[in-house]
């Protein structure tokens, strides 16, 4: 298991078999019509359509870095994040997604000073509003 990050590549690098039988039937298209192609490599139409409309990933440049790391024994994706950031290649992000600076009213927390001293003595719930085109619409 240590290490087996260096060997492994992206899906652009290694199409494997399934793309291969995807180029076959690219290439008979002119013969055979897309489901008898497919039917004859043996592939699914939709997943033939998949492969054809799916961009390729752009190459990430710290793959070779990354593979550099992951040769070192029992290397997970922890350490070689740390090496990363070690090294400012790398930093922590993290997504905001509370927007405090607003003129709307900020509600107290009642439950701040409570001493629980047993189970369902305080219930509490959350709700996610999400702003959609036509409304908004909440989760709980």
């Amino acid at each position: 298991m240590c290490g087996e990050l260096a060997g492994k590549v992206s899906r652009d690098e290694n199409r494997g078999v399934t793309g291969v039988l995807y180029e076959l039937v690219k290439g008979n298209l002119g013969q055979l019509g897309t489901l008898q192609a497919c039917r004859a490599a043996g592939v699914s139409r939709s997943g033939y359509w998949d492969w054809l409309h799916v961009k390729p990933d752009p190459p990430d440049p710290l793959l070779p870095q990354i593979r550099q790391i992951a040769t070192q024994p029992c290397y997970g994706y922890r350490r070689i994040a740390a090496v990363l950031q070690r090294r400012g290649i790398a930093k922590k992000s993290f997504v905001i997604t509370t927007n405090s600076n607003h003129g709307l009213p900020v509600y107290p927390n009642l439950a701040k000073n409570m001493a629980l001293t047993g189970i369902n003595q305080l219930w509490v719930a959350d709700i996610t509003y999400v702003q959609l085109p036509n409304g908004f619409t909440w989760q709980w």
